[in-house]
This record gives C-alpha cells, structure tokens and sequence, in this order.
C-alpha cells in the first residue's frame, strides 16, 4: 500500500511539474522552442505558434532544421550543432517564416539542459523578434545619412560651447576639417566683432532654450565673413537633462547680399519643403497628395490639411494633361519644363512649368513622387514685351533695308550719269585746259566712282539679311579655298604666306562665309605694313561652337577702336593709306550673327591682329 501512494504521490508531482514546466513557457512572450538530440521538436510555447503560423501538434516531432520554419535551414542547423558544441549560443541571427510565406527576423538565444545525472539529453532555443529594432536602425542609418550629406552645416556642442560633432556640410561652409574643428570652441567660428553672440548662444541653451532662424555672420578658416541661419536644439540625456545643443547652419550669403527674403522652415523634418519658394507637393503612386509647402497652399487657396490625400491633378486647369504627366514621370523617372496652369479656388490661373522627379524607398521602389513648380507669369509677361520689340524691331529692319535698297537703285542711274560725263571730260579735255581744270576733272571722276563703290556696298550689306541663302552642310575647307583663289593676285603681289588648320563642316550659307573669309583675309593681306604678310587661318571647337580664326603679322589695331571697326563706314586710315569703304567689317559681323554667331578682334598697334568669329558645330 505504501509502495502505491508512493507512486501516486511521484505521478502527481511529475503531472505538477510538467504544469509547471508548460506554465514556464508560456509565461515568455518569446517563442519557445526545446529540441531533443536529434534536433527534432519536443515542446513549444503559443508564441513559436503564432510566429509560424503551425499548431503545436504541427511542430511537435519535426526537424528544427526544416525550410518550413526558417528561411535558412543550412544556418539554423549551424546553430543547433554550435549549442551542442559549446553548451550555448547568443544572439545568432535568423529569420522564421510563417506559414503564409511571410518572413520575421529574429535572435536565438540557446542552451543545453541535462538530466539528474548530468547528461545533456536535449536544448533550449528562445527566439526573439526584432523586425522593430531593424526598422529603428534603417531609421536611425537613414538620418545619418541626411545629416552627413546634408548641404547644411549640422554640428554638436557642449554647453559650454565645444564642438563635438561636425558633417560634410558644415566642412564645406566653414571651411574646417572635422579633425580640425572637433574639440574646438564655438568662438572659432564668431568674426572678432561680434564675439558677444557667444555669449547669448551659451545662455539660451544652459537655460534650455531653442533658437530658431537666427541670421548671423560667421566666420570661415580662410577668414571671410558669411552670413548664416541657424537652428539651434538643447539636447537631453535619458533622464531628461540638457547636454548639449545640435545646430543647423545654412550659407544665406547670397541671398543676404541680394536681399531676398528666404524663410527657414520651423523644424529640421520640413525645411527641405517649407524653404523652397516654388509650390513643392509630394505625390503618392495613386495621384494623391502626400505632402505640401505652403506656397503650393498659397497658389491653389486650398489649406494643407484639404490638400493632403486629394487628387493633384485637379489643381490644374487641365487635369488630363497633368495626370497624363504624373504618369509620365513614373515611365521615364522624371519630367522637366512641362507647361501647365493653376487654377486658384477664387478662379484666377498662373502659368507654371512643371518639374518632377520619383523618390524611391530604402528597399529601391518608387514610393512616390516630388513635384516643383515655377511661377512663369513675370517670365511669360517679358517674353510677350520682348515678342512685341522683335516685331518692331523686325519691322523698322524692313523699312531700313527697303529703304538702303530703293536709295541704292535711286542713286545708280544719276550717278552713273555723273561718272560717264565726268570721264569723258576727263577723256577729251584732259591736257587741253589749264592745271587746275585737270585736278577738278579728276577729282569729280574719283568721287563719282568711290560713290558708286560706296553705293554697291550699301546695297550688299542691306543684303546680308533679306538675300541670303538657306543653311546647308557646308565644307569651310572648300570655302577658304576658293577664297585663296579669288585673291591669288594679291597674294602674290604682296608675297603673302597662308597657313590654315582643317577646316570643319559646318550648317551655314557657303556664299556668305566666303564672303567674310575673303573680307578678313583681304585685310590681313592689305594691312600688313613693311613685312610681308603671314597669315594663318585657325579653326577650334569649344563646346557646341566653332571659333574660326584670321591671324596676322600686319600694323595691329589700337584697343580702343575694336567695336568702331565693326561699324558701317567706319575707317581708322584715309583713303590715300588704304583702299575701301569702311563695309567689309561691318558685313563680316552681319553675316556672322545671322549664322548665330560672333565675332571680334585681338591686337595690339604693330603687333598683328586676330579677328575671330564663331559659328555653332552643327552638322544638320
């Protein structure tokens, strides 16, 4: 009988224990895993349940070591064997699936446990969730990120005024290192005249207080003066204590300088948006607004709160052309300069362009969309003032060149007239009158042909515009050759030498450009004083232009001369020096601007010149 309550009394204990055991398990918000040798479940807690998605009927006899449960079976199979190994196993890194697919990450803690006599017959594993911790930390790594990119100056000081902390942003404002700034004082950066700022700063943040945009002067490594904006925060330990303060700088130099008023935003989270002048909204893959500055409040008359999850396209007076650009921003990523127009909830519209670019999440999808628009009315009313002036401008050309025309045509037939008589009275009584009489005669003759040359001119140059030929490929190589052709005589009466790069193709009028090569090569040939003329014609591509080239060796040309010699019948030598009407230049800067061009003259007096001009590289 003893022998039965014995036993009775042992099965109630061990039925007590595994109560107890089970209420152990239980009681851990954990998941509970205990394995035998073999590495098969044995037990489980509600927790491992609910993580997996299976019963504990399901788990109880199968492989720990099972993709059913983790996403790297191979891994927790090297934790089981380091447990049984070492005797335990900290912080090892897994992730559980559930058994609708869904993985968790978490950390396993193990250990063996033995039996009466010591002998490990089995193993703990509890398992820890820690997708929140992993959340914090991308949180945390994110922020980081911003505050070490960031174009501000972001810093940290003590409260008496040491700086412990210091990013990229504030190394480029200030010009300092962070090996050469950290662990210096504040004061560093305060120019000598102001060091009384100092002073207030250190106050306000012993007190415990914040500064917001605070414009004041700084002063850089290299010792200029900036002016800054800052946003300074105490900082407090775990018990609430200020440490501290973090500050956030931002160059306002130019705007200060330019007296434009930037507005900072009131807190570091929203001054990307709030300090932009431009309408800002964050849109989201649906079309719905996210986010918005309050200029885009401003030009739509809508509060941000009713602005925030609305359609934004129907801000716009023609809501499918911008949903049809929202679409297309996620196609190609962004979209630049697309014209649209606000329509303000009080009816009045303003004329934007359109700026977008997507923003994609710390896993690399597009989470949505930034979104800027420029207010273009000033820009649309100047450009309709400056439409308005071509037009006139155009017009007084037409008259000007009708005119240059009808006069040239006007004049020929008269002067003509003029120049045959006074020839022939050159002809016929040339010798027969007295001296004087054959200085007149010849003086009407040269006048009546230096007329005529003038004329001529007059009307090429009203040419340059209106008789022009259209643009083609053309070889300028080829051109310049024919140009050497055309003054071959000259050149060998003068003994000329010519030097030339190649040549590029180019979009132009062949029968002009040839005009102003043999303009600028006529010149350099004409002017070329006691040496005999060398000339070199050079050719260079700088970005989408070419710059053609003319050098010479000749008499140069005083700096304060260089605009006049462009000018129309302007001539720096009279016309016993050096033969011409004083056009040739003045042809040379038409035909160029009408190329879309420029064109102007280096030198110095008895040194030589160089006239240059260019003409855009295209080839089509």
């Amino acid at each position: 009988q003893r022998e039965i309550e014995t036993r009775k009394e042992a099965e109630e204990g061990l039925k007590r224990a595994n109560i107890y055991n089970r209420n152990l398990i239980e009681s851990n918000l954990d998941p509970i895993i205990v394995l035998d040798l073999q590495g098969k479940i044995t037990d489980v807690n509600s927790a491992m349940e609910e993580i997996t998605g299976h019963s504990r009927a399901d788990l109880v006899g199968s492989d720990l070591a099972s993709d059913k449960y983790f996403t790297s079976p191979e891994r927790i199979g090297k934790a089981y064997g380091e447990v049984l190994e070492e005797g335990e196993i900290r912080d090892f890194d897994v992730e559980l699936r559930n058994a609708n697919g869904r993985a968790t990450p978490v950390v396993i803690n193990g250990s063996v446990y033995r039996d009466e006599a010591g002998e490990v017959v089995g193993l703990f594993i509890a398992a820890r969730d820690i997708t929140e911790r992993i959340k914090a930390e991308e949180t945390r790594a994110r922020l980081a990120a911003i505050v070490e990119n960031s174009d501000d100056a972001i810093l940290a000081e003590t409260l008496e005024g040491t700086i412990v902390s210091w990013n990229r942003g504030a190394e480029k404002m200030y010009g300092y290192t962070h090996e050469e700034i950290v662990g210096k004082s504040l004061a560093a950066l305060i120019p000598p005249d102001n060091q009384q700022e100092f002073n207030y700063i250190i106050a306000k943040m012993q007190r415990g207080e914040r500064i917001e945009h605070y414009e004041t002067r700084r002063l850089r490594k290299d010792g200029k003066v900036i002016y800054a904006s800052l946003t300074i925060s105490p900082t407090q330990d775990a018990a609430g204590n200020v440490t501290g303060y973090a500050a956030i700088a931002r160059d306002i130099t130019d705007r200060i300088l330019m007296e434009q008023a930037v507005k900072a935003a009131s807190a570091y989270n929203r001054s990307l948006i709030e300090t932009s002048l431009d309408p800002f909204v964050i849109v989201d893959p649906d079309g719905k607004i996210t986010d918005v500055n309050a200029m885009m409040t401003e030009i739509t008359g809508v509060t941000r709160e009713m602005l925030i999850g609305s359609e934004v396209s129907q801000y716009f007076t023609e809501p499918e052309k911008a949903a049809a650009g929202l679409k297309n921003v996620y196609q190609k990523k962004k979209v630049r300069d697309l014209e649209l127009v606000f329509r303000h909830r009080q009816g009045h519209e303003t004329p934007v362009l359109f700026n977008a670019t997507v923003y994609n999440d710390e896993r690399g999808n597009v989470a949505g969309l930034f979104a800027i628009a420029r207010d273009v009315t000033q820009t649309r009313r100047m450009e309709q003032e400056i439409r308005q002036a071509m037009d006139e401008l155009q017009r007084a050309n037409t008259e000007l060149e009708r005119f240059a025309y009808v006069a040239s045509h006007d004049l020929q037939e008269p002067l003509r007239m003029v120049a045959s008589f006074t020839q022939l009275l050159e002809k016929r009584y040339k010798g027969k009158l007295d001296a004087d009489a054959d200085e007149f005669i010849n003086y009407a003759v040269d006048g009546a042909v230096r007329m005529q040359r003038l004329i001529n001119d007059l009307l090429a140059y009203s040419r340059v515009g209106t008789r022009g030929s259209s643009f083609e490929r053309t070889d300028l190589h080829k051109v310049l050759g024919q140009t050497i052709i055309n003054l071959a005589k000259a050149i060998e009466d003068e003994g000329a030498i010519i030097t030339n790069d190649d040549m590029p193709v180019v979009m132009a009028d062949e029968s002009q450009l040839g005009q102003v090569f043999q303009n600028l090569v006529a010149n350099a040939i004409k002017f070329h004083g006691k040496d005999r003329p060398v000339i070199h014609i050079g050719a260079e591509k700088k970005e989408d232009e070419w710059v053609i080239s003319v050098k010479d060796n000749g008499i140069g040309i005083a700096p304060e001369y260089f605009e006049r010699i462009f000018v129309i019948f302007q001539r720096l030598h009279g016309k016993n020096e050096y033969s011409g009407t004083g056009i040739g230049l003045a042809v040379c800067k038409r035909i160029v601007e009408r190329h879309g061009g420029r064109i102007w003259v280096e030198s110095e007096l008895g040194k030589g010149a160089t006239f240059s001009f260019t003409i855009p590289a295209k080839e089509d």
